[in-house]
């Protein structure tokens, strides 16, 4: 612990943020709670690799001198050969993952049996309960989804009391 401590004030970290066109289901449990699942695709994983391959080359040439990832097993590197080689073994399991604008659990649409939400962002099935966030979404639209959140939050919001 002491020994990673050390190393903060010489740490630089960078963010690979991949489109994902896996897919998953929330649902509730039988005791009300949450169930969550979500397949990650195989070309997605691999996106993911080839945005560490090419983070640990920007890191690299900007004068870093080694290479440390959020991957159990992968080690540190001082170069991008040896870091993408140390990727390829490893699996999904393995990488420290994290979805940090998850979208389209509650999908807005037409159909009540593909979609959660109607137009006006009230429920297809409890009258009065509307949804105004990321999870209307049809689908990720694959960039930070703060501006249409908001954007989508505004137009529910004035159809709710318009």
């Amino acid at each position: 612990m002491e020994e990673g401590l050390a190393l903060l004030p010489r740490l630089c970290g960078l963010l690979v943020l991949v489109s994902d066109k896996g897919t998953g289901r929330v649902s509730a449990k039988a005791d009300g709670r949450a169930s969550i699942s979500y397949d990650l695709l195989p070309e997605d994983f691999e996106r993911i690799k080839k945005g560490m391959i090419i983070s640990a080359e920007v890191l690299l040439a900007g004068g870093a001198k080694s290479i440390l990832a959020p991957v159990h097993g992968a080690g540190e590197h001082t170069d991008v050969a040896s870091f993408a080689e140390a990727l390829q073994s490893r699996v999904v399991a393995d990488f420290v993952l994290y979805a940090s604008h998850p979208m389209s659990s509650c999908r807005m649409g037409l159909d009540p049996a593909t979609s959660v939400i109607g137009p006006t962002g009230e429920s297809h099935h409890v009258p009065g309960l509307f949804l105004a966030d990321s999870s209307v979404f049809p689908t990720s639209i694959g960039v930070n989804p703060q501006l249409t959140t908001m954007a989508m939050g505004t137009v529910i919001g004035r159809q709710m009391i318009g």
